[in-house]
């Protein structure tokens, strides 16, 4: 996601980021916070609704290969 940086003026930019971010900008985004804050257990309701078909389903195979590496309880609701 380092293009968002570049085209938004780098690390220090102030944004209304919901207004900046795409869809699926955001839901990258949310992801990342995943990987750093490790949760007991999480509920996506369609993470990947915002991305291409291909990114999508590598994305929610990932999702659950690192729940479960990770021990977290997760429940998934996609189409």
């Amino acid at each position: 996601m380092g293009h968002i940086l570049e085209r938004e003026g780098g690390w220090d930019s102030v944004q209304d980021w919901m207004d900046v971010l795409s869809g699926g900008e955001k839901q990258r985004l949310e992801l990342a916070r995943i990987l750093i804050r490790r949760p007991e257990f999480i509920i996506f309701d369609e993470p990947t609704s915002a991305m291409n078909t291909n990114l999508s389903a590598l994305i929610v195979e990932n999702i659950f290969n690192y729940l479960k590496e990770h021990n977290i309880t997760g429940l998934i609701i996609t189409h």
